[in-house]
């Protein structure tokens, strides 16, 4: 069933209003799988992943690029030969799910409307906005924009102090009109995380060199509502290198174009992964191979 603007749903919020104490409870906190620019197929595939053992699950696939829901009833069989049998089969959603599945769109639409705007900002940590721009990236992810901050990506990942105010400047203040959204659901469909609603945004790290913006790094994010807090899907230096998050990301050869870079990276990964360092101490993993050739700057960090 395709939505928009909830300009269908007048009626059917009054009417539910009517029937709130009257209709019974059958299947409450539907889980939701998202699938975006589905075709009818698709959407039926993607809904055979919500069960992984015999019995049945109710789910509901949600289109956010083309704001479509439907329901599916799947069946977990194993056939005569001890093969795993799935089957999805298409249900028509109560009324109370479809006014659940109305107000996860306009959750979505006003969050993404508040990302969109948030680029416009003056970027976190300046005073004002310089005059140089820098550009967004593709994401795997719906990007609703982009954030600008004035900071490099090792911090952001290391201090959560820089995390949480980059949340309370972008983010905070319109928390609460997304909470008002959410209070209206008659918790029949579960409200999917960001990461989960397809949903992300980059944020841009910025240095300030001569009153100009500088690229220091950029990252992918999402939002955790529930924790007020910045949730990291992916980051990288100024020098597009992949700043891991765990000892088996970590291991690999890296480049850079100053020494100075280089070794910040290099004190990052040794303070996080190395011998004694960080909460994977003791993992014996060190920096060898390091190279200078031609301006260029490289290491290799083993494990």
């Amino acid at each position: 069933m395709k939505f928009k603007n909830g300009s269908k749903f007048t009626m059917l919020k009054t009417i539910l209003l009517c029937l709130l104490f009257t209709t019974s409870n059958a299947f409450a906190g539907l889980t939701t799988l998202h699938c975006a620019g589905c075709t009818d197929i698709q959407m039926e595939r993607t809904a055979k992943y919500i069960i992984r053992k015999e019995g049945s699950e109710r789910v509901v696939v949600m289109d956010y690029m083309n704001e479509t829901a439907k329901k599916y009833k799947v069946f977990y069989t194993t056939s005569p030969r001890g093969e795993p049998e799935i089957n999805a089969y298409e249900q028509g959603m109560t009324y109370e799910e479809l006014h659940d599945v109305e107000i996860i769109f306009e959750y979505r639409r006003a969050i993404v409307d508040m990302l969109k705007k948030a680029k416009n900002k003056i970027p976190y940590g300046m005073s004002s906005k310089s005059t140089a721009n820098t550009s967004e990236k593709d994401t795997a992810y719906f990007s609703a924009g982009h954030i600008k901050v004035k900071g490099n990506p090792f911090d952001f990942i290391t201090t959560s102090q820089f995390r949480n105010n980059i949340y309370d400047y972008y983010i905070s203040e319109d928390a609460s009109k997304f909470d008002q959204i959410i209070s209206g659901t008659l918790n029949k469909v579960n409200i999917p995380l960001l990461k989960d609603a397809d949903i992300s945004v980059d944020i841009i790290f910025i240095d300030v060199v001569d009153f100009l913006e500088v690229p220091n790094g950029s990252g992918v994010i999402t939002i955790d509502f529930d924790r007020k807090s910045l949730e990291l899907l992916s980051l990288r230096d100024k020098d597009n290198n992949t700043v891991p998050t765990s000892v088996t990301a970590a291991r690999g050869e890296y480049g850079f174009r100053t020494s100075e870079s280089s070794e910040v990276f290099q004190t990052y990964l040794l303070d996080s992964f190395g011998t004694g360092g960080g909460d994977n101490g003791g993992s014996g993993c060190h920096v060898t191979e390091v190279e200078s050739i031609d301006g260029r700057h490289s290491f290799t960090f083993r494990c």
